[in-house]
């Protein structure tokens, strides 16, 4: 191991990005699988409240539309995570490579 690459791990930003990148990625997968196990158990165990149209003469039903949202608060997550790492991820990165090229 080289000098630069001891001073990028003695960096305590190292560490405080680490952290949040973790939180992070770890707080967007629990509200994206936490919501799909919650419409997969709903639809286990209460199959009529996801049958139920979204109203009279269609065959657009709650399920679905829980569904779709479920599929695009997955986009969004991504999205977030994507928008973070762009942004402040990436910006205490380089931060940490020059203070560890000094």
């Amino acid at each position: 191991m080289n000098q630069q690459q001891l001073r990028i791990y003695r960096n305590p930003k190292l560490g405080q990005l680490v952290r949040s990148r973790q939180r992070l990625a770890w707080s967007l997968t629990l509200l994206v699988l936490g919501s799909f196990f919650c419409y997969l158990m709903a639809g286990i165990l209460r199959p009529h409240w996801l049958a139920v149209p979204l109203y009279e003469g269609t065959l657009l039903s709650v399920g679905g539309l829980l569904g779709a949202a479920i599929i695009v608060m997955a986009w969004l997550a991504t999205g977030v995570y994507a928008w973070f790492a762009n942004t402040r991820f990436d910006r205490l990165s380089q931060e940490i490579l020059q203070e560890s090229a000094q």
